[in-house]
């Protein structure tokens, strides 16, 4: 079966035998997500498990455990470890409730119940976050519930306070995984009628209480939480799904060059990408910048489906460090540019470049990776820029020129044209200064200033 977000990972869910647990099965496999399933009931699991793997093709492991026990974290992922498995998503989904009253219920159900619901998810947490730290990915779900964001009730007692646990757990879990690749999600279902108001034996007073309009099914919970859960809180206002473009880099040129990369990809809609799929990446992520999400380098490479990017940071060796690993990481670079730059239809031009407002490329240039062109820079006729190459604003590079790999022409530059069969050239790695009029070749390495431009002295 195609796998088009999941990418062969797995999801360990506790409380799968029904209700919300089983449509949270349901959905994780049709999105491609390999599953491991527990409950109490095994042959409630392996039923659920048979018809996902006929409707999905996915792999599906079935491990019958009792979360009320107190090894059963431990014994639960010793298990999956023996069967060779790893676990990329957590759903903390196990849980029932007691509605006979606090002091009218024995020790020992409270005692299961707080194992089960509170317990046993922070268990699971601390025993699988390590390994998807260290794989730069991983999704954890603590299935709450609105009772924990609203006033105590009686009867219920423990209910309210374990849910309000997860909430405020989730949150600091996301506080201090954040920028690894991991997610940390609180899921808050409301009113929502399933298996367990049978178990409780509350059905009948439930449904006569309030309202059907107040009631959800569990597949309606559930619709969605694969793509919320890839999420932060910092990152919302994301679409929930689709390709997305990360602008790299947070420094002034990248946000001047934001709205330029936003108009371009309002302007090629073939790409698929929506304006809620547009995001900065930083090192380690960051708030948001004028709306838009600050993403890690390690969120951004854990985002499903397609991943653009163009990096908008002027060092060259930087630029390629992280381009590498970017595409090392199976995102696409990415080249854009202002609506009024000058370019051949038949621009000889590699990926990651971005030309700002107002360049020009002329005719029979070639360009290569992750070339920067800023504001008012112009490239002539036959000239040759390799990988890396970056132009300061307003630099002009006259016919036949060759700029090898890494060069940094700085502001104002002038490079003097060449011949056809003497090109001008500019070797690898060297710089030329703000305001130099270059007219002859510069040596790999060697930074020049001046008119005529000459090697920096340095003192």
């Amino acid at each position: 079966m195609s796998r088009p977000t999941a990418q062969g990972r797995r999801v360990l869910i506790t409380g799968a035998s029904a209700g919300i647990g089983a449509a949270l099965a349901r959905v994780y496999a049709e999105k491609g997500w390999d599953l491991i399933l527990t409950a109490r009931r095994e042959a409630a699991l392996e039923a659920l498990a048979s018809e996902i793997r006929t409707a999905h093709g996915v792999d599906v492991a079935v491990i019958a455990a009792d979360l009320s026990e107190s090894d059963a974290p431990e014994r639960l992922i010793g298990a999956v470890a023996a069967r060779g498995l790893t676990i990329d998503g957590l759903i903390n989904n196990a849980g029932f409730s007691r509605t006979t009253g606090f002091l009218q219920t024995e020790p020992e159900a409270h005692e299961a119940m707080i194992r089960v619901m509170l317990t046993t998810p922070v268990a699971l947490s601390r025993l699988v976050l390590p390994g998807m730290v260290e794989r730069g990915f991983g999704r954890v779900i603590n299935v709450a519930s609105l009772a924990g964001q609203m006033p105590a009730t009686g009867g219920d007692t423990l209910y309210g306070p374990i849910k309000s646990f997860l909430i405020k757990a989730s949150q600091g879990l996301w506080l201090e995984t954040r920028g690894t690749g991991v997610h940390v999600t609180a899921l808050c279902p409301g009113y929502t009628l399933t298996e367990f108001h049978d178990v409780n034996g509350s059905r009948e007073q439930v449904s006569s209480d309030y309202p059907s309009w107040m009631w959800q099914t569990a597949e309606a919970v559930v619709t969605r939480p694969l793509e919320k859960a890839g999420k932060s809180t910092e990152h919302r206002g994301m679409a929930d799904i689709g390709p997305t473009f990360g602008l790299v880099g947070t420094g002034g040129f990248a946000r001047e060059t934001m709205p330029v990369a936003r108009a371009f990809l309002r302007h090629h809609p073939e790409l698929k990408i929506e304006p809620g799929r547009v995001v900065f990446v930083d090192r380690d992520g960051g708030a948001p910048i004028g709306g838009i999400p600050v993403l890690s380098q390690a969120e951004f490479t854990a985002l499903d489906g397609e991943r653009h990017f163009t990096v908008a940071i002027g060092d060259g060796s930087v630029r390629q460090a992280i381009a590498e690993t970017l595409e090392g990481a199976g995102c696409l670079p990415l080249s854009i540019r202002a609506d009024n730059v000058l370019l051949p239809d038949d621009l000889d031009c590699g990926p990651g470049a971005l030309f700002a407002p107002f360049s020009m490329v002329t005719a029979d240039a070639v360009i290569g990776r992750h070339f920067q062109c800023n504001l008012y820079a112009y490239v002539a006729h036959d000239c040759v820029a390799g990988d890396y190459v970056t132009f300061a604003p307003r630099v002009s590079l006259n016919g036949n020129v060759v700029v090898e790999d890494h060069v940094y022409v700085g502001t104002g530059a002038v490079i003097r044209q060449g011949t056809g069969d003497r090109p001008l050239v500019l070797g690898r790695g060297c710089v030329i200064g703000m305001g130099a009029v270059v007219t002859r070749d510069v040596a790999p390495g060697v930074t020049v200033v001046g008119n005529p431009a000459r090697p920096l002295e340095r003192p």
